[in-house]
């Protein structure tokens, strides 16, 4: 005993001449180990924010396989790192794409124009995909084959994105112009985009945009052939009309270029009398007169347009030479590797989460059987609690702590001892 007392008082000796360091490290392991438990319960998060954004954006395509569940993830993580989109924004995008009636395998295809187009517009990602995947579908350009209908997905997003560096609208008020009744006007009549999208770029540059245009281009064309069908002859006096020999419609340039040469040189008063010969009412007079004087700009970005083709990535790209985009993606990269570390430790933190429900399960089902001895335990655990909070303190100041551990040991063994006990009982029991 007296071999131990001494030993126990060099111990003490040494704690107390080195208690600042011991503190110290203390306060570092305790940093250290939030540090990890944080970068772990990130990591999860991430990963199960991704995976909660997969999971619904593929519950509505049927059955997916995993491998194709997979690709699709990798698909979203990889472009996570070329744009500043997150990889649950473009998880979610998923969802969007497969509204559109596309397979998996054309949702992987369609992610990057979509999130492309996004980045060039600078516009959000979930709107950017439904307008631009709605303005496909409306101009008849979706394809079950998947390279095709890629194909024609650039095509419309060159477009939109070529016009904003044509006339002054945004990307956002083009798509929106095109998926308000205008896309399905142009196909009723057999125009392709280009020549639509440049007439919107003509309301656009008279200060008509966004829903508004797309509703003008559609009471123009509409009102075109109402008038001409109505008032033939009119339409024959003045020698204008809507088609070439073959019977299709000549291009809108050339019939607004008709119609400026015999308007141009009216009063006001003749032009109204011979617009209400011609048979436009109220609604569509404005919508040819706004036009009036556009015919070569309607032409001229028409064939624009139609050369457009690589503009959407290159303006994509030139969005992310700014320094918050490249911090962004930097993030995102970030992100993408926590998830993939997260995807590794839900498994392991599944099978714990199980057996903590397990081992609960157990306890609870003790304490019903046992509620007396249980609120015993509890009283005593608390009064314990309470007294080591109080003397707490007070023992840390005492200079011989250590040297009187023997004594002190002893005390806290006739204290704790039942409660010890009672809690190895406890588990005991639920792990039986």
């Amino acid at each position: 005993m007296k071999q131990v007392q001494t030993e126990m008082k060099g111990l003490g000796g040494l704690v107390q001449k080195n208690s600042a360091q011991f503190k110290k490290m203390g306060r570092q392991m305790t940093i250290i180990g939030g540090v990890i438990v944080g970068t772990i319960a990130m990591m999860v998060k991430a990963y199960a924010s991704f995976d909660e954004a997969m999971t619904r954006s593929l519950a509505i395509m049927g059955n997916v396989s995993s491998a194709m569940r997979e690709k699709m993830a990798a698909t979203a993580k990889q472009l996570s790192t070329e744009t500043t989109f997150a990889a649950k924004e473009l998880a979610e995008a998923y969802f969007f794409l497969a509204s559109a009636g596309m397979s998996a395998e054309a949702s992987i295809s369609a992610l990057g124009p979509v999130s492309k187009f996004a980045q060039a517009g600078t516009f959000d990602l979930a709107l950017a995909t439904d307008l631009l995947t709605d303005a496909q579908t409306a101009l008849g350009l979706s394809s079950k084959n998947v390279a095709e209908n890629e194909e024609n997905l650039i095509r419309v997003s060159d477009v939109l994105v070529g016009a904003n560096t044509l006339a002054n609208a945004s990307v956002l008020q083009f798509s929106e112009a095109l998926t308000n009744k205008a896309a399905a006007a142009l196909v009723n009549v057999n125009k392709e985009v280009e020549e639509g999208v440049a007439v919107l770029a003509a309301y656009a540059d008279k200060g008509v945009k966004g829903r508004l245009a797309g509703q003008r281009l559609t009471m123009m064309l509409n009102g075109l052939f109402a008038a001409t069908r109505e008032n033939k002859k009119a339409w024959d006096e003045a020698g204008i009309s809507l088609f070439n020999a073959d019977e299709s419609m000549r291009s809108i340039a050339d019939i607004i270029g008709d119609l400026e040469g015999r308007l141009g040189s009216m009063t006001v008063k003749q032009r109204e009398a011979e617009l209400a010969m011609l048979g436009f009412n109220i609604k569509t007079k404005d919508s040819i007169l706004t036009l009036m004087g556009s015919s070569e700009k309607i032409r001229g970005w028409t064939e624009d347009l139609k050369k457009m083709g690589g503009i959407t990535e290159e303006v994509a790209s030139k969005q992310m030479e700014a320094f918050n985009a490249q911090l962004k993606t930097l993030k995102n990269t970030v992100i993408g590797a926590a998830i993939s570390i997260g995807q590794t430790l839900a498994p392991m933190l599944e099978k714990l989460i199980e057996q903590v429900k397990k081992v609960a399960a157990r306890v609870t089902a003790w304490i019903k059987e046992h509620p007396k001895l249980t609120e015993w335990i509890v009283k005593l655990a608390a009064a314990i609690g309470t007294l080591m909070v109080i003397l707490g303190p007070l023992v840390m100041m005492l200079p011989g702590l250590v040297t009187g551990f023997v004594l002190l040991k002893a005390a806290v063994i006739s204290l704790a001892g039942p409660v010890g006990i009672a809690v190895a009982a406890l588990v005991g029991i639920a792990l039986a």
